[in-house]
């Protein structure tokens, strides 16, 4: 919860839609690894991951839900790009 509220504070994030996309994705399991290998409590690509030169899982996936926010200026939109990809 702290990390999670630190992190959207840094990236512009709303906090609960923050704790909403972590306990949706994993449903709360940060040991969840998807079958094409996105890992922990935001489901991050390893690849996304390295991208977004971070230090957790949860600050990957707050950073990178406040980068699609901007991306697309509305938050279902972004929610969307990140469950389904950007493109």
């Amino acid at each position: 919860e702290d990390d999670i509220r630190r992190h959207a504070a840094t990236y512009g994030v709303d906090v609960d839609l923050a704790r909403a996309v972590c306990l949706y994705e994993p449903g709360g399991n940060a040991g969840l690894a998807s079958r094409v290998g996105a890992q922990g409590y935001f489901q991050v690509m390893p690849a996304t991951f390295r991208e977004l030169n971070v230090e957790t899982n949860i600050e990957a996936g707050v950073k990178y839900l406040g980068q699609l926010i901007r991306q697309f200026g509305r938050e279902d939109t972004a929610v969307a790009a990140y469950n389904g990809g950007p493109g």
